[in-house]
């Protein structure tokens, strides 16, 4: 079976990026494995660079993205549709328009499409409802990184094309970085990117009168400390702190922090949380109803509350007993190599794409 892939960015440069050893290969959302289990892929190209369409039918839909999705990538991959027997893409904003020819019988390809987030909000969702039933109805299916998600949209669309399909590390990756001895003399680590509330973290650090690192991007608001033990260091962009670096220090650190604004419709916080569990360490994360893993249930870590210095610092006065540390890492490693790794994940994807032949 040949299979037709799409994202949100290059899989080709991430495929450099994972050959070079920058990156976990959980991050291909399953591409590197199918290439190994027997499936003939075709990855569409994305241009990294503006993108442009040609013509006023592609122009036209480009303005309306909400409602088409990535036009560009799909029009490179109605080009070559004839070559492929299924379509895959990694996320949920690259195949809407195909999935809309696929309802109308236009397309005979089996569309499979991960979902990240909620796919209706915002503004004009009453328009957005109708087309994103037709575009589930067009799938083969649907699933989502979320419990949450994949409900939702059974719910909307009537019917029952979503599954979660669990994400979780690489761990042949990860194992090279983690130490035997399992130290923490760096205290907290905190690196994130999407709707992360650094102030209230840091707050509660200060309270708590802890030791925490942050690594963040310039396009947030600028941090600061009154206190020595809270390092604060701004990035310019994101390959300033390669990933490896930051497994290096993570593998050095006590606890993985994971501070969140109040959850606003989306899944946050799971790739960090990926690496943290990746790693065998223990997290402090805010509590998000998207995130599938009951970090306390699992013994691997303290829930916080929105906007909640004080809860902040309870979770880290937790994790300061060398004995909770210990028994949260242990839990840590032993939910990674049970259940929740890159393998499960590929595994899950694999019996959807093989039902669809």
């Amino acid at each position: 079976m040949r299979v037709l892939v799409l994202n949100n960015y290059s899989f080709d440069r991430v495929i450099a990026e994972i050959e070079r050893g920058l990156k976990p290969a959980h991050h291909l959302y399953g591409v590197d494995f199918l290439k190994t289990a027997s499936y003939d892929v075709v990855i569409i190209p994305f241009n990294e660079e503006k993108r442009r369409t040609k013509g006023i039918f592609y122009k036209m839909a480009t303005r309306f993205e909400f409602l088409f999705g990535d036009m560009q990538q799909q029009r490179a991959c109605l080009k070559i549709l004839k070559k492929g027997d299924v379509i895959y893409a990694a996320c949920q904003t690259q195949t809407s328009f195909l999935s809309y020819l696929r309802f109308l019988r236009i397309i005979n390809n089996n569309i499979i499409t991960l979902a990240h987030h909620f796919p209706v909000k915002g503004r004009l969702a009453f328009i957005k409802k109708v087309f994103f039933k037709a575009e589930v109805n067009g799938c083969f299916a649907f699933p989502a990184l979320s419990t949450k998600v994949s409900a939702y949209i059974n719910t909307l669309s009537g019917n029952q094309k979503s599954k979660v399909l669990h994400w979780g590390p690489d761990r042949i990756y990860y194992d090279k970085y983690i130490l035997q001895d399992n130290p923490n003399e760096l205290g907290f680590f905190c690196a994130g990117r999407t709707g992360r509330d650094y102030k209230t973290m840091i707050k509660g650090a200060e309270l708590a009168d802890k030791t925490l690192s942050v690594y963040y991007l310039m396009e947030e608001d600028s941090l600061s400390s009154a206190s020595a033990d809270i390092k604060i260091k701004r990035l310019e962009k994101e390959l300033d702190f390669p990933y490896n670096d930051a497994l290096k220090i993570m593998a050095r650190s006590r606890a993985i922090c994971i501070p969140l604004f109040e959850e606003n419709n989306n899944l946050v916080g799971l790739t960090s949380l990926t690496d943290a569990i990746g790693m065998g360490k223990p997290v402090i994360m805010t509590r998000n109803s998207f995130i599938d893993i009951d970090i306390e249930k699992e013994g691997i870590g303290v829930w916080t509350e929105p906007g909640d210095t004080q809860s902040w610092e309870k979770a880290f006065d937790v994790l300061s007993d060398d004995n909770v540390y210990r028994q949260m890492s242990e839990n840590s490693l032993r939910l990674r190599n049970d259940y929740f790794n890159y393998g499960t994940f590929c595994s899950e994807l694999k019996t959807i794409l093989d039902k669809s032949k």
